[in-house]
């Protein structure tokens, strides 16, 4: 695949004259004088301005100022080029490099005794900012919560058991989200329970969802939203389909449900990974197993509006040479449009990078390789420089 920079911004005017019969329907043809400006930052020269004459014949249908047909075929008789020029370089990319050094102390650190169990293929843990510089961490098998500073270190831990529980198993924290009051709120499994944390993480009050249906990993995503509630994403199974499906809920700031909504298709399972809130809606992202489709892993993008209504549903797959693709995190971007990463390929993964536009449609996805083991991406974020 090669790339190239280029544009071209066209102005014409001229007046265009239409025959039609019944003022309805017939031919037309005009006559136009235009400015061109083509850039290729490869080409020589990199910029050429242009001017011309040039016209157009067609035929057109109209009906209660409807266009319904509309035929044209435009042609040239005169170009010529009044400028061109080279183009300058940004001056702020003189000697940068594709990476650069943190402007930190780089650190890592290892908690012990917080994962009870997690999958090879689709663990994943759950870094919330605080609004204090902090951050949460739960995830997949983490039997807590805690609550880190910017250096790694352990601000407190907690654990939570139910009331009811015959053994005191502490509960995994799978997801939580910072409240408008600076408090928490967390997703725990199994059960499913909602959990109300003060900033210290003690609790306050806890709400078990009661649900016709198995969840299979618990609540996996979260968002909150402008008024305050909560939308979260998991998975679900049936006793009738036996496959996971994805389960998407709004709550209320006290834990209430608002609405509850699930997708799928028979015979397939449905995961999901990410879910943000765009423009006012909500977007999920995830991957889907089935062993008869081709390849066996593929993706997909479910937009609902803040209702629960459905938009669009968007399924993702890779073609021949790159096989199996999975979506693992979501962004909204700058331009308001939507960034999703992933990996594709099963033996050896590439990272996947993806955009879609508010239609649902893809304008672009590119992919990066490493040698060995390849790369996953799990995260992403928009830069200020308007980078990822």
């Amino acid at each position: 695949v090669t790339c190239s920079w280029n544009a071209r911004a066209l102005a014409a005017a001229g007046p265009t004259l239409h025959l039609r019969l019944y003022d309805a329907i017939g031919p037309y043809a005009g006559l136009e004088a235009y400015a061109s400006l083509e850039a290729d930052h490869d080409g020589d020269p990199c910029w050429t301005l242009k001017g011309g004459m040039g016209g157009v014949v067609g035929f057109d249908m109209v009906i209660a100022g409807m266009e319904i047909l509309d035929w044209d075929h435009p042609f040239g008789i005169a170009e010529k080029d009044l400028a061109s020029g080279a183009c300058q370089e940004n001056p702020l990319l003189d000697g940068a490099t594709d990476i650069v050094p943190p402007t930190f102390t780089p650190w890592s650190r290892l908690y012990e005794d917080t994962v009870s169990s997690f999958t090879t293929d689709g663990s994943w843990t759950w870094l919330e900012p605080t609004v204090d510089g902090r951050y949460l961490v739960a995830g997949e098998g983490v039997q807590g919560l805690l609550k880190i500073d910017r250096d790694g270190g352990v601000l407190w831990g907690r654990r939570y058991v139910r009331d009811e529980a015959v053994l005191p198993v502490p509960m995994d924290v799978t997801a939580v989200v910072e409240t408008a009051d600076t408090g928490l709120l967390a997703a725990a499994w199994e059960p499913v329970v909602l959990i109300r944390l003060d900033p210290t993480g003690q609790p306050l009050w806890s709400r078990r969802a009661d649900l016709p249906f198995k969840p299979y990993q618990g609540l996996v995503a979260a968002a909150r939203t402008d008024d305050g509630d909560l939308v979260f994403a998991g998975t679900a199974v049936t006793a009738a389909s036996g496959d996971p499906d994805v389960w998407i809920t709004r709550v209320g700031p006290d834990g209430s449900p608002r609405w509850s909504r699930r997708w799928g298709a028979s015979d397939r399972n449905e995961q999901p990974t990410d879910l943000v809130l765009w423009d006012g809606d909500v977007l999920v992202v995830g991957s889907s197993f089935k062993v008869g489709q081709d390849p066996a892993n593929q993706a997909f993008a479910l937009r609902l509006t803040a209702a629960g209504e459905p938009v669009w549903e968007r399924e993702i797959r890779g073609c021949e040479l790159s096989g199996d693709l999975t979506l693992r995190a979501a962004a909204v971007s700058r331009d308001g449009d939507l960034l999703a990463g992933g990996r594709f390929n099963f033996s050896s993964p590439r990272a996947l990078l993806l955009k879609l536009k508010p239609d649902g449609s893809l304008p672009w996805s590119g992919g990066a390789a490493a040698e060995f083991l390849g790369l996953d991406l799990n995260a992403l974020t928009q830069l200020t420089d308007g980078g990822f």
